[in-house]
């Protein structure tokens, strides 16, 4: 998945409770992923973890676009004109993404992997791609340039257009997240917590607070000025923006975030937090967000009740925010 050096502007820390917890941490995804666990057996919670960290492991190999061994990587490289086998995690993302998508109206799109690319190069080479390259990149993105059926297993997929790109980027994580979560409880630890920079899931609250209390904080002098207290149990947290990952050419920052129906980087300086009822939604809509313009988004959350987010973007020089939702009620 792609990296991140930190969760772009924001600092997530989490506000310890007085009881007995047992965390651990490890590199994966370009992230370091965290994992809490509130207990009272360090052994059985460092197994538990163990087995937590393996399950993001084999999701990584299905969805990164770094790793020559991975799925997605593979599939790129080859353009497969014929149905193809792929792994259920695939399946599951791709299905998942394309819902969310069209709900999103196509502003998040995990089929715009040439662009992505396109512009990675560019970040690296420190100059702007053209316009002729951006037009060649968008011809082959969207929905139509794919097809897979997740009907039954073993899932299949098969690629339309040649030079079709598949970039989870803006889903892996929180895809990742839910994962975890989900093996911690399958292994009896209830009240715990997984971590991945941009993304959170948390279980029941520990023994001894009614919540996970998760601080929000920007710790950039150039940012927004967040300093939002969220306290919940079983939700599930994302962001996104452009504050660290950018390329800066003729006194203009691009973000690493791209405008699937443009091509083109975002200039805007979104910075977005959203919560949903899983993280693989709040990676997904997060990255949406950034995106849509600010009316589009609420007309999104006035429709999504469970969704809950705060924007930031710019307007000229002039920062707007929008805060919808229950999560952010103070």
């Amino acid at each position: 998945m792609k990296p991140t050096v930190l969760l772009f502007l924001l600092l997530l820390s989490v506000l310890q409770s007085r009881g007995q917890q047992f965390s651990f941490a490890e590199p994966k995804m370009g992230a370091i992923f965290n994992i809490t666990i509130d207990g009272s057996d360090s052994l059985m919670a460092r197994k538990g973890a163990y087995k937590a960290f393996a399950r993001i492991d084999e999701i990584n190999l299905a969805l990164s676009d770094y790793s020559e061994q991975s799925e997605t990587w593979q599939l790129n490289a080859t353009s497969p004109a014929n149905w193809v086998e792929v792994s259920e995690d695939l399946g599951k993302v791709l299905k998942m993404s394309q819902a969310m998508s069209e709900q999103t109206f196509g502003a998040f799109d995990p089929t715009i992997g040439a662009l992505v690319q396109l512009w990675r190069r560019a970040k690296r080479k420190n100059e702007l791609p053209g316009q002729q390259q951006i037009a060649e990149a968008l011809a082959v993105n969207g929905f139509d340039a794919i097809v897979f059926d997740t009907s039954r297993l073993p899932f299949k997929i098969k690629y339309v257009k040649k030079g079709m790109k598949l970039d989870f980027g803006g889903i892996g994580k929180g895809y990742a997240v839910d994962e975890a979560l989900k093996v911690l409880k399958a292994e009896g630890f209830a009240r715990s917590f997984v971590s991945a920079g941009s993304s959170i899931a948390a279980a029941d609250a520990p023994a001894s607070k009614p919540s996970w209390d998760f601080l929000l904080e920007d710790k950039n002098s150039g940012g927004p000025g967040i300093n939002e207290l969220i306290k919940c149990t079983n939700c599930f947290i994302a962001s996104s923006g452009d504050i660290y990952q950018y390329l800066e050419f003729g006194g203009r920052k691009y973000s690493h975030i791209i405008d699937p129906e443009t091509g083109e980087a975002l200039t805007n300086g979104a910075f977005v937090i959203v919560t949903a009822p899983s993280g693989a939604q709040a990676d997904a809509y997060a990255t949406a967000f950034c995106v849509m313009e600010m009316e589009e988004i609420r007309r999104f959350l006035e429709r999504n009740s469970d969704v809950s987010a705060m924007v930031w973007k710019k307007n000229g020089e002039v920062m707007e925010q929008l805060t919808f939702g229950q999560s952010f009620v103070n």
